[in-house]
C-alpha cells in the first residue's frame, strides 16, 4: 500500500528512458552507485513514495531528524536521451512484499514507457580482483555485445541467482519483452566501494556520462586507511593477548618454584 507519493513531475513526461535501479544489498552496492550517479548527474528528484512494503522503521541523521524509508526516482537528459534512476532506503527482506515493492516501482517505471532497464547490485567473493569484476545477466543480445565491449562478464553459470528488487525488475521487465540487464559487482565487503566505482566505470563509459570519479576515489583511499587502522589495531590486540599468555605462564612459574616444600 502506498501511504503517501509527492510528485514534481509527471514520469509520462520522460520519454523512452534508461532506467538505472540500485537497491540496499551485498555490499551495498546497488544503492551506493545510485546514491554516487544521482549526485554526480545532478540529477533532479521528481517522485518520492512512501509505502508499508518497506521495513516498519525511521532513519535518524546527526541533528537528529528523521524521515521513513521511500523510494526516490529521479531523471536527468544527458545528449538528449533520458534516464530514470531509481533507488530506496532499504528494501523488504520478506519475499512476499520484496515481490510487491518491486512491482509499484516497476509499474511506475511503465508510465514512461522505457526503453530499456538496468538494475546494479553487489556480488558476494572471499577475493575480488582489483578492479573487480562486474558480472551480468541480460534478455537482450543487443545490450550483451554493448556490455560485453565495456568489460562486464557474462558467467550464468557463476551467477545463478540474484535475490530481492535487483533480479525482480529484470524478470518483470522480460515478462513485457522489455531489454533489460542486471550488474553485479563482485566485493568481499560489506560496504564495497571499489565495486561501485567499477559498476559507475561500466556506466560511464556505456552512456557517456563524463562522471568525475574525484569523490569515491577519495572515499575508497579513507576506507582504505580505516581498514588498514582496523587490521594494525587486531594485530596489536592479539599480540598483546600472546604476550598476556606467557607473562602469565612465567609468572605462575616463579611463584611455583618459589613456592616452599609441602613435605619435610
Amino acid at each position: 500500500m502506498i501511504i503517501k507519493r509527492e510528485e514534481k513531475k509527471k514520469l509520462e513526461e520522460i520519454k523512452k528512458p534508461t532506467v538505472i535501479a540500485g537497491f540496499v544489498g551485498v555490499g551495498n552496492v546497488g544503492k551506493m552507485t545510485l546514491d554516487y550517479l544521482a549526485s554526480e548527474l545532478k540529477a533532479e528528484k521528481i517522485l518520492e513514495i512512501y509505502t508499508d512494503y518497506l521495513p516498519h522503521i525511521i532513519f535518524l541523521n546527526n541533528n537528529g531528524k528523521f524521515t521513513l524509508p521511500k523510494i526516490e526516482f529521479y531523471k536527468k537528459r544527458i545528449k538528449k536521451r533520458d534516464f530514470l534512476l531509481v533507488t530506496s532506503s532499504t528494501q523488504p527482506a520478506e519475499e512476499k512484499k520484496s515481490y510487491k515493492f518491486s512491482m509499484l516501482i516497476f509499474k511506475e517505471v511503465l508510465r514512461c514507457n522505457p526503453k530499456e532497464i538496468i538494475t546494479v547490485g553487489g556480488y558476494g567473493v572471499q577475493k575480488p580482483q582489483d578492479p573487480p569484476r562486474v558480472y551480468g545477466i541480460t534478455n537482450s543480445r543487443a545490450l550483451k555485445i554493448k556490455f560485453s565491449k565495456k568489460g562486464v562478464v557474462f558467467d550464468p553459470e557463476r551467477i545463478g541467482t540474484v535475490v530481492g528488487a535487483a533480479g525482480l525488475l529484470v524478470g518483470y521487465a522480460d515478462l513485457e519483452g522489455i531489454p533489460s540487464i542486471c550488474l553485479l559487482g563482485e566485493t568481499s565487503l560489506e560496504i564495497g566501494l571499489k565495486a561501485v566505482k567499477a559498476v559507475l566505470s561500466v556506466l560511464d563509459r556505456v552512456y557517456g556520462f563524463g562522471i568525475n570519479f574525484g569523490r569515491i576515489d577519495r572515499d575508497i583511499e579513507l576506507q582504505e586507511k580505516q581498514l588498514k587502522e582496523s587490521k594494525l589495531m587486531e594485530e596489536m590486540r592479539k599480540r598483546a593477548e600472546i604476550e598476556k599468555f606467557f607473562v602469565d605462564l612465567f609468572e605462575r612459574e616463579r611463584k611455583r618454584k618459589l613456592r616452599p616444600p609441602y613435605f619435610i
